[in-house]
């Protein structure tokens, strides 16, 4: 069975109906891109396996990214280097991410919730996605990253920018926010190392220095 991935109408609530069709068909569907696995327990295995890479860099070349910091950015994923330099970086990184890590930033977790909710008491009401799901994680991740909890709005929005090198559609018309996104959060990255490096804290990018 075939996609057309690139169908102008292949949007919102078209796109889910016709993978839904596809899915009850079968479980793997060509397309210009390759291929997309439509069953869950193909998908998990296929997520799984040592076996398969990840095409990050393949992304790269077909759509012509071939300098500037989406590049670079590119070359850097821990999610697009395989093999033992894979490995490596998430043996750096898998000890913060532990169910017993996490527990140590939970108290910090709840202040942010109560932070959040602070506003919206005695309101009646709130906006559950604006209000609370945007911008926790990004207060989450500067806590465990040890960066200014001011930054977490800017860090919401460079994740939600440079993620979207993984949509096609947003890499032939979002390119230049991409991009820009990309210098803007490096520029950033590397402010926050070097200030790490003079004091160093309980916190991730600290233990990455460390370990570098």
């Amino acid at each position: 069975m075939e996609l057309d991935y690139f169908a102008p109408d292949l949007t919102g609530e078209r796109f889910h109906e016709t993978i839904n069709e596809l899915r009850k068909q079968t479980w793997l569907a060509k397309s210009e891109l390759g291929y997309f696995v439509l069953d869950r327990e193909a998908g998990s295995f296929f997520l799984r396996t040592k076996s398969a890479t990840f095409p990050g860099l393949r992304i790269a070349e077909m759509f012509g990214v071939e300098e500037g910091p989406l590049l670079e950015e590119m070359r850097r994923n821990i999610l697009h280097i395989n093999g033992d330099g894979h490995r490596r970086l998430r043996n750096l990184v898998n000890p913060a991410f532990t169910p017993r890590a996490a527990d140590r930033w939970r108290p910090a977790m709840r202040a942010f919730l109560d932070r959040l909710w602070e506003p919206l008491e005695g309101t009646g009401r709130c906006e559950f996605v604006g209000d609370f799901a945007k911008p926790y994680p990004s207060l989450t991740i500067a806590t465990v990253m040890g960066a200014p909890l001011d930054d977490a709005p800017k860090l919401h929005e460079w994740s939600n920018l440079i993620q979207r090198q993984f949509d096609p559609h947003s890499l032939m018309n979002e390119r230049e926010s991409i991009e820009r996104a990309c210098a803007e959060f490096y520029e950033w990255a590397g402010a926050l190392i070097e200030r790490r490096r003079d004091d160093p804290g309980d916190d991730l990018i600290s233990t990455l220095v460390k370990a570098e």
